[in-house]
């Protein structure tokens, strides 16, 4: 029942944010979000945002995004009010299409992570990733890398259950196994 009061009162509110201009998101719709990642593939950008209470959203930046800035200056360490329609995904971090994008400034970025010590089970050089367990929960992962991971160690010269440390960015997938992007690797 409150879902369905919430929704009702999410699509009002995002009425009237068009009523009223690109200069305010409604209070039932204002969400004041730091930007900590962005990504751009051909016309379609992303942003990953975190609250004050570390809860980390994607929001899609479509065509018909209304923002107060050029979507190019909304970087990590923007401060946003996002305004979407209450619908989202239920990944783990949610996403949505951004309906408005409203820049309040730029604060210093700290990017928090999790830090986990796992053993490696396989690497997938094709699809750059490896398959590990967890050593706390004894739970298989997939990390995937990139030019932009940080190798303090050496990834040639890992093998099947040698044992080392990876910070992802504290987002996973909910899928069987969960997977993430490793940020740093090292022993």
């Amino acid at each position: 029942m409150k879902k369905i009061i919430s929704t009702i009162l999410m699509l009002l509110a995002a009425t009237m944010v068009f009523a009223q201009g690109v200069a305010e998101v409604t209070s039932a719709e204002k969400f004041r979000k730091m930007i900590v990642e962005k990504t751009i593939d051909g016309n379609h950008s992303d942003i990953t945002v975190i609250s004050d209470e570390d809860q980390v959203f994607v929001f899609h930046i479509s065509e018909n995004t209304v923002t107060n800035k050029d979507v190019e200056l909304l970087v990590p360490g923007s401060m946003v009010l996002v305004g979407y329609s209450g619908a989202a995904t239920r990944s783990i971090p949610p996403q949505a299409t951004a309906q408005q994008i409203i820049w309040e400034g730029h604060r210093s970025l700290e990017v928090k992570g999790n830090f986990e010590t796992v053993m490696l089970n396989s690497i997938d050089w094709n699809n750059s990733s490896m398959v590990v367990t967890d050593t706390q929960y004894n739970q298989e992962k997939i990390y995937h890398f990139d030019e932009k991971t940080v190798w303090e160690i050496n990834l040639t010269d890992l093998k099947v259950n040698d044992v080392f440390r990876v910070k992802n960015n504290g987002i996973m997938t909910m899928s069987i196994p969960p997977q993430s992007y490793a940020q740093r690797v090292f022993k």
